[in-house]
């Protein structure tokens, strides 16, 4: 991109995201420093309230709505265009706000559980790896934990919906068999996040007949009895098949490129003789590219970063495309299969989102037959770690019992009964840093079960103090407009810490 196309970019960022080209909008970056505006909002605790509308209030002194009350509050009217309109006493309709945004944590609970969406813009409270490198702290939605391994996350749930306007269901294979009777899980606040869980479930097939039940890309499961490994694999000249024979977490990574973090690499396998209707089974999980990435988005959006959330949040015109966009040109793993003619058909990808836990899925290929399968896998390079690759000849569909807790308790943090909430549709259990509750279940006294996590809810990451030193909206609106463009700017700087990286994430995941 030129220098000039940024310049135009971060002019237009405002009117393409907020406004959806609507109504002139405020860029912080082109006003004075004494402007009385949410970007020189100062020390003190203020509440910063994005309407419906694109106003914006900001609050110095508040109070929590009621049920169906309105929120009230002392403070700053600014309209759209973010010209100051009206001070003093304020009283605000629920129903017409889209987020609220505080530099105060303690505040965040307790709007969350009224239903509203809070972004908290800064934090103090981190720690010593994240104060000397910020890009490297730990992210993470609800980490999951059985009471046999505390310290080794099965699963992470809906590691995708960074806003409530993307909250969606994440289905996760646990990878156990449980027997008939109490079974328990560990849920995890262990991130400065906001997390808010609309419900946990368990998915349960019965072991039977079938050796395995897989989950396929778009949701469904189903029973196999065949499943074999690769006789060949070359990752652009490497032998990768020793790496992904088995879930061992003996991961084929391979590193980003320098110049840009989109270019690809390929991976071919080798399969043999193959007919049936086969699946290509991938346990996976993302490097921490998209980690960086988000972090570095985050950080160039400085303290605009909550006009970006409130314009999810209304749901402005292509708001959802541009905020994405980054993470739409790293994408995730391609399937495609050798034709006859030795051209390449796409069959499908593997999206799961999150670096924590490598979460395993099936990409349907469909019903085939092959003297010598060949299946090649596309991805950017250095952005996934791939633990296993097998190929599976899949059965029947088959239909999971649906397990919800039995009961939620609090293991440290929030002292509040949250019984109930994972089980009101209307509600959500909201979480902080530190917070941990136990849910326990009763598996069907039948038979074995095997066990997928249903989870549903959305978060929002907390903006890091060390972040702000880079806000940049020209930057910011290269990330909007121009995300090959911006893949290629932030290149060089992840790879100055790429090979750190994971050392520095997992010492900073925070435990209470």
């Amino acid at each position: 991109m030129r220098s000039s196309d940024l310049v135009l970019g971060s002019a237009l960022v405002a009117c393409l995201l907020l406004a959806a080209c609507g109504v002139p909008t405020w860029d912080p970056a082109l006003h004075p420093n004494g402007d009385p505006t949410p970007a020189d909002a100062g020390e003190d605790a203020w509440l910063k309230v994005h309407m419906q509308s694109g106003d914006l209030f900001v609050l110095s002194e508040w109070d929590q709505p009621g049920a169906a009350g309105d929120l009230t509050g002392r403070g700053v009217l600014f309209d759209a265009d973010r010209v100051q309109r009206a001070t003093g006493s304020h009283s605000i309709g629920r129903d017409s706000i889209a987020l609220l945004e505080t530099n105060r944590r303690e505040v965040v609970s307790r709007f969350s559980l009224s239903g509203l969406s809070v972004f908290t813009t800064l934090t103090a409270l981190t720690t010593v790896v994240c104060l000397a490198d910020p890009k490297s702290c730990f992210g993470s939605c609800p980490t999951f934990y059985t009471t046999e391994d505390a310290d080794r996350p099965l699963a992470e749930g809906f590691s995708s919906s960074f806003a409530r306007a993307l909250e969606a269901r994440d289905i996760d294979r646990l990878g156990l068999v449980a027997q008939p009777g109490s079974f328990s899980l560990v849920m995890r606040n262990e991130a400065q996040e906001t997390h808010a869980i609309r419900h946990v479930k368990l998915l349960a097939v019965p072991v039977g007949g079938a050796d395995d039940v897989l989950l396929s890309t778009d949701g469904r499961l189903f029973a196999t009895s065949a499943t074999r490994r690769a006789i060949g694999c070359d990752a652009g000249g490497l032998d990768c098949l020793e790496a992904t024979q088995a879930r061992d977490d003996v991961e084929y990574a391979s590193r980003a490129d320098e110049h840009d973090l989109a270019v690809r690499e390929e991976m071919i396998l080798d399969f043999g003789p193959a007919n049936g209707d086969l699946g290509l089974v991938l346990s996976a999980r993302q490097s921490f590219v998209t980690t960086y990435v988000f972090y570095q988005s985050l950080a160039y959006a400085g303290r605009s970063a909550g006009d970006l959330l409130a314009a999810l949040e209304r749901g402005e015109p292509g708001a959802k495309e541009r905020v994405l966009g980054v993470a739409d040109e790293l994408g995730g793993i391609e399937v495609l299969v050798q034709r006859s003619d030795e051209t390449w058909e796409l069959a499908g990808s593997f999206n799961e989102a999150g670096p924590i836990a490598a979460d395993q899925q099936v990409v349907r290929l469909g019903e085939r037959s092959h003297d010598s399968l060949r299946v090649k896998l596309r991805m950017a390079r250095g952005s996934w770690r791939i633990d296993e690759i097998a190929l599976a000849t899949l059965d029947t569909e088959v239909e999971p019992t649906v397990l919800v807790p039995d009961s939620v308790m609090p293991l440290m943090g929030t002292d509040a009964d949250d019984d109930g909430r994972l089980e009101d549709p209307e509600q959500y259990l909201v979480t902080s840093q530190g917070d941990a509750h136990r849910l326990w279940f009763t598996i069907p006294n039948a038979d074995a079960q095997h066990l997928f996590l249903d989870s549903r809810g959305y978060y929002y990451e907390w903006m890091r103090e060390g972040w702000l030193t880079e806000e940049d909206p020209v930057l910011a609106a290269a990330v909007l407009l121009q995300p090959a463009e911006a893949l290629r700017m932030m290149a060089p700087g992840f790879k100055e810490i790429e090979p750190r990286m994971e050392e520095l994430f997992w010492s900073s995941r925070f435990r209470r």
